[in-house]
């Protein structure tokens, strides 16, 4: 019996353990990790875990969640190390080498510092998603480059595709539905090691930066979308030492905005063909390549070799070759080509179709020098440039005779309201003459510095190598609109003025005043004047002045009501009170103006507490007032140098509450006395009567 117990309790211990495992399984518990060293790349095209799992990856970890119905597959680099060292099949026709693949959209989260290297002896890429989107995002920080020497030329560090499968040759479509980028917040590293490789970051379709900082060394194309558009909304982004393209959307548009955007593009020193921002391709026999640049905000440097900002127009893309400037910060340097030195370069159609350049907003400065053969220009547009808003300045050098040209148009060049320009060529400021509005003043000179200026002649626009535009301000006059105005010493009043000019003038002015006495009488920047308690000027001048045309002035005289107390007088005289009683005095005030009959009353002199004097000039003497007269004074409340005062004797009625002791005390007496003389005579009479 004892030994079935103790099976039966065996079988039970055993029958529990069975139980508790199958429970973590089907639980699927966070906790498990696997061991697997993972530094040599992950394959999640080939081999994707369904369930989370946690490798090892160097001294940090990486944390895969598989996508649910509702949520894109989660990729989690927690101070990560890994190698692009696994070869990968990511589609039908093609291989390479990689750090992580997987095919479909993806979440990235950086936690800490991760470290991507790539495969110094294969072609390789570092993240590759393909037919996937993918968000870059964390706290943390990737930094994706070679561990030690460089040996391969080709690499695409971040590698973002869409399904080649669906192209058909056509980027439309099923296309567009996966191959996209989006980073925000996180920090993002990339040293490729050489200038002459392909692009840092790159990706099929569309290209969204939000925030973070991201810089990017040392490669051929530091951000490319191949076929769609590229959105720079946010963050500090450098490029630097590329050797042909910083921005690059093969196929579709530049977008750059937000105010604090920073955006650094430089090219190698030695990158004679590199291009700042590019939408579309110089080689325009692809009937699909072309796409326009829209800069917002932010604030951009660019330095290259080339052109500064390149914009392609193709017959069948209509919105195409267009640079549009309407905010931020632009600042051009372009100085290495042989060529052409180009700002903005607008380039025209497979027929010949010229696009357009707008400044519309923003500033924009552009410099271009060097030993160009062709030209050395500020802006070349093969289509129209509009000038519409905005500030700019451009100024084109070059070694080659006649071909540095601030403003090159084949076309025509319209410049319109509120735009301010200057234009400074060595050989010429503008190649034709320009459509300018009435209202903006144009000054030429026939010198780069416009010095030598001459009256503008639009037939003769190839002579002047300066030339300024702004829009033309003239103040016409300014009046004062309050007039007749007298103000009370001590008082303030609010004066305005109304400004008359022609074009974008400036309604603003300098109040100034003249002919006061007194430092408190002042009047400030809106035109509120206010007069010093102690102005004894009877009048003084207030002049409004144009902020923008000092010539323009007026001018008005404001008289000063001047309050002034003469003397103060105690009306009752000659007034003496009892101990006990109360009396109403009352102050006469002369003055000029319009000034206050108020008094302050005091008192002096007095012994008792209880003597006081009233804020209306009742005066009450305290019954147990001792001193024999008081002094009352009024004081005006607006001159307390003017004053009266009188003295007011204090009458004692006369003391015989002792006559009244004494009377008693003698009739007391009187009474006892003849109180004894009859009880003296009752007692004889009983005496006498007894014998």
């Amino acid at each position: 019996m004892l030994k079935s117990s103790k099976l039966t309790i065996l079988v039970l211990f055993i029958l529990s353990l069975m139980a508790l495992f199958t429970f973590l399984n089907m639980q699927n518990i966070d906790t498990k990790a696997t061991t697997v060293d993972c530094s040599d790349g992950l394959d999640f095209i080939t081999n994707c875990p369904t369930e989370k799992t946690e490798y090892v990856a160097g001294d940090g970890s990486i944390t895969f969640i598989p996508a649910t119905e509702n949520t894109h597959a989660s990729l989690i680099l927690n101070n990560a190390s890994i190698n692009a060292n696994i070869k990968v099949k990511y589609w039908s026709l093609n291989k390479t080498y990689v750090a992580f693949a997987y095919n479909n959209d993806i979440d990235i989260t950086l936690i800490g510092e991760n470290y991507i290297y790539l495969n110094p002896q294969y072609s390789c890429s570092g993240l590759l998603i393909y037919d996937g989107n993918v968000n870059i995002s964390g706290d943390g920080k990737l930094s994706i480059g070679y561990n030690g020497e460089y040996k391969r030329s080709t690499a695409y560090p971040i590698n973002i595709m869409g399904n080649y499968d669906v192209l058909n040759g056509i980027v439309e479509g099923n296309f567009k539905d996966s191959g996209s980028l989006t980073i925000s917040d996180c920090n993002i590293d990339i040293n490729i090691g050489t200038n002459r490789t392909t692009a840092c970051i790159f990706a099929h379709n569309d290209i969204t930066i939000n925030s973070g900082n991201i810089n990017l060394y040392n490669n051929t194309t530091s951000i490319q979308s191949n076929y769609s558009n590229i959105y720079i909304n946010g963050g500090h982004i450098n490029c630097i030492d590329f050797g042909r393209n910083g921005i690059y959307a093969r196929y579709g548009d530049v977008n750059i905005d937000g105010n604090d955007t920073i955006v650094n593009l430089e090219c190698a020193e030695d990158a004679n063909y590199a291009m700042g921002i590019i939408a579309g391709n110089s080689n325009y026999q692809n009937d699909t390549e072309a796409g326009s640049v829209y800069i917002k905000g932010g604030k951009i440097d660019i330095k290259a070799g080339f052109v500064g900002v390149y914009a392609q127009r193709l017959d069948a893309k209509q919105d195409s070759g267009i640079i549009k400037i309407s905010g931020g910060d632009l600042n051009i340097e372009v100085t290495l080509s042989k060529q052409i030195l180009a700002g903005l370069y607008s380039e025209a159609s497979e027929t010949g179709v010229g696009g357009l350049v707008e400044i519309a907003g923003g500033k924009t400065v552009i410099k271009t020098k060097g030993s160009p053969t062709d030209a050395s220009v500020g802006i070349y547009c093969v289509g129209d440039i509009v000038f519409s808003g905005g500030s700019f300045e451009a100024y084109a050098n070059g070694t080659t005779p006649n071909t540095s040209i601030a403003v090159n148009s084949l076309s025509k060049i319209d410049i319109l309201n509120d735009v301010k320009l200057l234009l400074v060529g060595q050989d010429c400021a503008l190649n034709i003459a320009p459509n300018v509005s009435d209202n903006l003043e144009i000054i030429s000179a026939t010198d780069e510095m416009g010095v030598n200026v001459e009256d503008y002649n639009g037939a003769e626009i190839e002579k002047y190598k300066y030339i300024n535009i702004k829009p033309i301000v003239k103040i016409e006059s300014v009046d004062i609109v309050e007039k007749d105005v007298s103000i009370e010493a001590g008082e303030s009043y609010q004066f305005s003025a109304s400004v008359v000019g022609e074009g974008n003038f400036s309604s603003d002015v300098i109040w100034s005043i003249s002919g006061n006495n007194s430092v408190n009488t002042v009047i400030d920047g809106s035109g509120l004047l206010t007069i010093g308690s102690d102005e004894t000027a009877k009048e003084i001048i207030i002049t409004a002045t144009s902020v923008q045309d000092s010539s323009k002035s007026a001018s008005a005289t404001i008289s000063i009501m001047i309050t002034k107390i003469e003397s103060v007088d105690i009306v009752e005289k000659d007034v003496s009170i009892e101990a006990g009683e109360s009396y109403q005095f009352s102050a006469s005030v002369v003055g000029e103006g319009n000034f206050s009959s108020d008094v302050i009353w005091s008192i002096s002199g007095n012994n008792s507490v209880n003597t006081v004097i009233d804020g209306s000039g009742l005066l009450t003497i305290g019954s147990d007032e001792t001193a024999k007269e008081i002094i009352i004074t009024a004081t005006s409340v607006q001159d307390s140098s003017k004053s009266a005062s009188i003295t007011i004797p204090i009458n004692y009625a006369e003391n015989d509450s002792y006559i009244w002791i004494i009377i008693i005390i003698v009739f007391a007496i009187i009474l006892v006395v003849a109180i004894s003389t009859i009880v003296s005579i009752i007692i004889r009479k009983k005496k006498y009567n007894r014998f």
